[in-house]
């Protein structure tokens, strides 16, 4: 049988339909003819529908399939470049820095120059993100990075001061940015 799921299906509808009908003879005969009636009709209803996904088919045959996507669609999302304003810092995410109690960013304690450019890179075989702790992402969030990604943030948009920031995947990853 090349549909086994389809027959498995059409065989739990008619058994089901059975035991109601055969519950309702014993106990209350009076409704077998109104609740047959309206299984009947399920069951023409649920033919002819068949039937028509069936037809629309130039070879006859029918395809559950053809109603399903069978790969992921890749969405590319608009990037917008950051052009470096001053210096860049660059930030590694460190290999293995999944697993807790490793060594997760280098340097740990990040200071940088108002208007320094940032970046990340995700050295690890994991996916990872960036996000900053304060507003949990509102202030800068790179979204999920792949291995080898790099997430880049101009300081120049951020006030003096002192940022926490984690992995959204990996809360224990934990770092600082401090900006003069």
């Amino acid at each position: 049988m090349s549909h086994p799921v389809e027959l498995i299906g059409l065989l739990l509808a008619i058994v089901i339909q059975v035991i109601i009908i055969v519950y309702l003879a014993k106990k209350r005969p009076s409704l077998v003819k109104r609740v047959g009636s309206i299984f009947a009709i399920v069951a023409v209803t649920g033919i002819i529908m068949w039937s028509a996904f069936e037809f629309m088919h130039t070879d006859g045959s029918m395809h559950t399939n053809d109603f399903m996507i069978h790969h992921q669609i890749g969405v590319k999302e608009p990037t917008k470049e950051v052009i470096p304003e001053g210096k860049i810092f660059a930030i590694q995410i460190l290999k293995d820095s999944f697993q807790e109690g490793n060594p997760d960013y280098a340097p740990d304690v990040a200071v940088v120059s108002h208007g320094d450019t940032i970046q990340w890179t995700n050295e690890d075989s994991t996916i990872h993100t960036v996000t900053s702790k304060s507003g949990f992402g509102k202030i800068f969030d790179s979204r999920s990075m792949n291995s080898g990604d790099v997430f880049t943030l101009n300081t120049s948009n951020l006030a003096v001061g002192e940022y926490e920031y984690l992995c959204v995947v990996h809360p224990w990853m934990v770092s600082t940015l401090v900006i003069e």
